[in-house]
C-alpha cells in the first residue's frame, strides 16, 4: 500500500493563509523516528550503539502508531512472524527459527521475555500488549545474557513503571464483530518513597467463524490487570514489585474443512471439486463431506469447543548501586490453567476432536551484577535459576471406519483414543559472565559465556480405546463393543549441558556510525513428545529428541545521517544448525503421526531497516528480510529424502509504513498507511503441497486527531484493507482425508477515542 504526496498549488496556497492565520502549525517531531533507548544487553543503550540486529518501538511509538497487537508489531520487524490462530497458542518466528508444534509442554526456541522475565509456556504469552513502555525485538542467538531458549532470538516487552507525578489514560476502541475492546492506567505517588501504577485492559468480540449449524466460533472474552509498586528503601536501593492477571473465557478454533488426499510422496494434497479420488462423492473427504463454499470464515461445526485460561504472577525486582558494583535481583512466580476443545475436522460430523488441559507453574530467579573498571571496561555476570512444573491431560476423539470389518458407508464404527498423560518436571540453572572493552573511541570488542544445565523428568501415561460411548461434547457416539488397554508408561530423564557464547567486535569509522561482525552459539534443551497416531489397539508411543545446537555469524552496520532525519540499519548472517528440532507430521499413519526429529540446517540472509523523516511532517519505515535456508536430509512418508526450506521462512518478505501529520483545529492531524509482503513459504519442514501458502500482501490505513493539550486522541482504522486470504496454520491429515486451516482475520474496521492526563 503506498502514499503518495502531491499537494497543488492552491492547497499550497491555503496552507498559507492557515499559517498566517495561526490555525495550522508544523508538529516538531515524528513519531516514526525517535531515539530509543534498550536493554539488549542489560543496561540502557540507544538502540544505534549496539551491536545486535534490534528492532524496537518506543511507548510514542506504539501509541502514535497504533499499534494494538503482537501481529502489529511482527508486520513492522523484518525477519519476524507471528502466529496465533487461538490464543490458546502463540508461535514467535525469528529467520526462520521457531517451534511450530502445538504440544503445550514444550518450549520454543524463540524467547518471550515481560520486564526481564522468562515465561517458558507458549499458550502463557502474548497476553500482556498493554500500557508498554517499550517492546524489543532482538534477532539471533541470545543465550549469553538471555540465556533461557533464546536460540534464534526473542522478544522483550517492558511495561510502564510507576511515576512520582500522577498520570494515568483510558481507551476505548470499538470495531468489527462488535468489537468493544477498553484499556488504561493509573499511576502516581502514595507517599515519598512509594509509587504504584494500576493498568487494566480487555477485549470482547463475536465470533470471526460462521457456524452454519450452531453458535459462531473465534470469539474473544479476555481481560487482564497489572499492578506495580516500587518502593525506594534508600537512596541507593529500590524494590519493585509487580502483580499480573489474565482471564480468557472464549469458545474453540474455527478451522477450514479441506478435503485432501495423499501424493506418490505420502504428502497431503487438496482434490479438485470434480475428483472421486476418496471414492464417495465429487471432491469429499472419506465422510462424504466438502464444504458448501470457499468461504474460509464459514463452517459447520458440530463441536463448538472452548477456551477457559487464567494466568496469575508476581515478581520482585530489587537493585541496589552499590557504587562500583550494581546488584540486581529479579524473582519471579507464574502460574496458569487452560482447558481448550477445537472441532480439529471443522466440519459438522463427528470426525475429530482435540481437547486439552495444563497446569502450569514456573519458578525463575536471577542474581545479576554489573559495573564499570576505568572508563573502557563494563562487565556483567550472574545466576540464574529455573523450575517449570507442566501437568497436561490430551485426549483425542476419533471416527475410523477403517478399521471395522463390518463398515458400511453411513455406519462408521469409531475409534477413540486417549486419555494421555503428561507431567514434565524442568530444572535448570546457569552461571553467566559478559565483558565490553573499549580499545579507543573507534574500536571495541565484546566477549560472553553462559554455562547451563537441564534436568527434565517427564512421565507420559496413556491408554487407547476401541470403541465405548462418547457424551458431552455435542453428540453422542455409541460402539457396540469396548476394548481398553492397560494404561502404557514412558518415563524420560534427561540432563544437558551446554555453553552459550559470544564474541564481537565493534568499529565506529564516525560518531553517527557503528560497523559490526560476531560470532554466536545459542542452543536449547532436548524433550519428549508423545507421538499421535499409529495402530489403534496399541498404546501412543513417546520418542525423545535431543538438544539443538545454532552457530551464527553476522555482520552489520547502523547509522545515521541527513542531520539525524534518517536511520539505516543493515545485516547479513550465516545459521549453522546442529541437531535442528523439527516438528514433523507423518499424514499417512492414521491420523496422522506427529513427532519431533532431530535434523541438520543451515540458512543465510539478513535484513533492512530504512526510518526517514525528510520534514517535519512526513516520515517513512521500510524494512526487508531476506533468507535461503535448508534443512537436510528431510524424510518423507515415501521413505525418499529431500532438503526443504525451514518452516515459516519466506525467500522475501517487505515491509513499509508511511505517515503524513499535520496540524489543524488547535491540534495534530495525522494519516498513516502501512503493509507488509511475504513471498511463499511452508508450514512445516515435510512442505506437502497442502502446507505450501501462496504469496500475499496485507495494507493498512488510519486517520487520527491529537487535541493540542494531547489530551484528547481520536483514530479510526481499517486492518486488512483489501481483505486479503491467507492462511496462518495447517494441519495435514491426509490419513483421515483432509486438511485443517487456521486464516488470518479478514478485514477488521474501528475507532478508537483515548484520554490521558498527567
Amino acid at each position: 500500500m503506498k502514499l503518495r504526496l502531491n499537494p497543488s498549488v492552491k492547497m499550497k496556497f491555503v496552507t498559507g493563509l492557515l499559517l498566517c492565520s495561526g490555525l495550522l502549525t508544523y508538529p516538531v517531531y515524528s513519531a516514526v523516528l525517535e531515539e530509543i533507548v534498550v536493554t539488549a544487553q542489560k543496561r540502557e543503550q540507544s538502540l544505534q550503539d549496539v551491536g545486535i540486529s534490534v528492532t524496537a518501538f518506543s511507548a510514542n511509538q506504539i501509541r502514535e502508531l497504533g499499534y494494538t497487537n503482537t501481529i502489529d508489531i511482527a508486520a513492522q520487524t523484518p525477519g519476524l512472524g507471528i502466529i496465533q490462530y487461538h490464543p490458546t497458542l502463540t508461535t514467535t518466528n525469528i529467520r526462520g527459527i521457531s517451534q511450530n508444534d502445538f504440544a503445550d509442554h514444550l518450549e520454543p526456541p524463540i524467547a518471550l521475555y515481560v520486564d526481564e522475565v522468562y515465561v517458558s509456556a507458549m499458550g502463557a504469552g502474548h497476553v500482556q500488549l498493554f500500557d508498554l513502555q517499550r517492546v524489543e525485538v532482538l534477532r539471533g542467538p541470545q543465550g549469553t545474557l538471555f540465556g533461557r531458549n533464546a536460540t534464534g532470538g526473542l522478544l522483550h516487552y517492558i511495561s510502564v513503571k510507576p511515576t512520582e507525578e500522577p498520570e494515568g489514560y483510558a481507551e476505548f476502541t470499538y470495531g468489527s464483530y462488535d468489537q468493544k475492546k477498553f484499556e488504561g492506567a493509573i499511576s502516581g505517588a502514595l507517599t515519598d518513597n512509594l509509587l504504584a501504577r494500576v493498568s487494566f485492559a480487555g477485549n470482547f468480540h463475536d465470533g470471526v467463524g460462521e457456524n452454519r449449524i450452531g453458535p459462531d466460533v473465534r470469539g474473544s472474552e479476555h481481560y487482564a490487570l497489572r499492578g506495580q509498586l516500587e518502593f525506594r528503601a534508600a537512596e541507593n536501593v529500590t524494590v519493585n514489585l509487580k502483580a499480573h492477571y489474565a482471564n480468557d473465557d472464549e469458545n474453540g478454533n474455527a478451522y477450514t474443512h479441506s478435503p485432501i488426499s495423499a501424493d506418490e510422496d505420502g504428502l497431503g494434497f487438496e482434490i479438485s471439486p470434480d475428483s472421486l479420488v476418496n471414492g464417495f462423492c465429487p471432491g469429499c473427504d472419506f465422510y462424504g463431506y466438502r464444504d458448501p463454499d470457499d468461504d474460509p470464515f464459514t463452517g459447520s461445526y458440530d463441536y463448538i469447543g472452548e477456551f477457559r485460561r487464567s494466568i496469575a504472577g508476581i515478581t520482585g525486582r530489587l537493585t541496589w548501586d552499590a557504587g562500583a558494583v550494581t546488584v540486581t535481583s529479579i524473582t519471579d512466580y507464574l502460574q496458569m490453567n487452560k482447558n481448550y476443545g477445537e472441532d480439529t475436522d471443522g466440519s459438522p460430523n463427528p470426525v475429530f476432536v482435540f481437547i486439552t488441559d495444563q497446569d502450569f507453574e514456573q519458578f525463575s530467579q536471577e542474581l545479576r551484577l554489573n559495573g564499570n573498571v576505568g572508563e573502557n571496561l563494563r562487565w556483567t555476570t550472574g545466576f540464574y535459576y529455573l523450575d517449570i512444573d507442566h501437568a497436561g491431560n490430551l485426549d483425542y476423539f476419533l471416527d475410523l471406519p477403517f478399521f471395522s470389518p463390518t463398515y458400511s458407508f453411513g455406519e462408521p464404527t469409531s475409534y477413540i483414543s486417549g486419555p494421555t498423560t503428561n507431567n514434565v518436571d524442568t530444572e535448570s540453572w546457569a552461571v553467566f559472565g559478559h565483558l565490553e572493552y573499549d580499545f579507543n573511541e573507534n574500536w571495541g570488542v565484546i566477549a560472553a559465556l553462559r554455562y547451563t544445565e537441564d534436568d527434565r523428568y517427564t512421565v507420559f501415561e496413556s491408554a487407547d480405546v476401541l470403541g465405548g460411548n462418547v457424551t458431552g461434547l455435542g453428540f453422542t457416539l455409541t460402539i457396540p463393543f469396548d476394548l481398553r488397554d492397560d494404561p502404557h508408561f514412558d518415563l524420560f530423564d534427561q540432563s544437558f549441558e551446554n555453553v552459550s557464547a559470544k564474541f564481537e567486535i565493534d568499529w565506529r569509522p564516525t560518531e553517527d556510525t557503528l560497523v559490526f561482525a560476531s560470532f554466536n552459539r545459542g542452543h536449547k534443551a532436548g524433550g519428549s513428545r508423545v507421538v499421535a497416531g499409529g495402530n489403534p489397539t496399541t498404546p501412543i508411543p513417546t520418542f525423545p529428541h535431543d538438544e539443538e545446537v545454532l552457530h551464527s555469524w553476522e555482520l552489520g552496520i547502523k547509522t545515521t545521517f541527513m542531520d539525524g532525519r534518517a536511520q539505516l540499519n543493515a545485516n547479513a548472517f550465516y545459521y549453522d544448525y546442529q541437531d535442528y528440532q523439527a516438528f514433523v507430521i507423518i499424514p499417512g499413519v492414521i491420523p496422522a503421526s506427529l513427532t519431533i526429529i532431530n535434523l541438520d540446517a543451515e540458512a543465510v540472509g539478513g535484513e533492512v531497516e530504512l526510518v526517514l523523516a525528510p520534514t517535519d511532517r512526513l516520515s517513512f519505515r521500510f524494512g526487508a528480510a531476506f533468507i535461503d535456508s535448508e534443512v537436510k536430509d528431510v524424510l518423507l512418508p515415501s521413505g525418499r529424502y529431500v532438503d526443504n526450506d525451514l518452516p515459516y521462512a519466506p525467500d522475501i518478505s517487505i515491509n513499509g509504513l508511511a505517515r503524513y501529520e499535520w496540524s489543524a483545529l488547535g491540534g495534530t492531524m495525522a494519516i498513516q498507511g502501512d503493509f507488509n509482503y511475504s513471498d511463499n513459504f511452508c508450514f512445516s519442514v515435510l512442505c506437502a503441497p497442502i502446507d505450501q501458502e501462496d504469496s500475499f500482501v496485507i495494507g493498512n490505513f488510519r486517520v487520527s486527531y491529537t487535541s493540542g493539550d494531547e489530551r484528547w486522541k481520536l483514530a479510526a482504522f481499517v486492518n486488512n484493507v483489501s481483505d486479503t486470504e491467507y492462511r496462518l496454520y495447517t494441519l495435514d491429515i491426509s490419513g483421515l482425508s483432509f486438511a485443517t486451516d487456521a486464516y488470518a482475520n479478514p478485514r477488521w474496521a474501528g475507532g478508537t477515542i483515548t484520554y490521558s492526563w498527567k
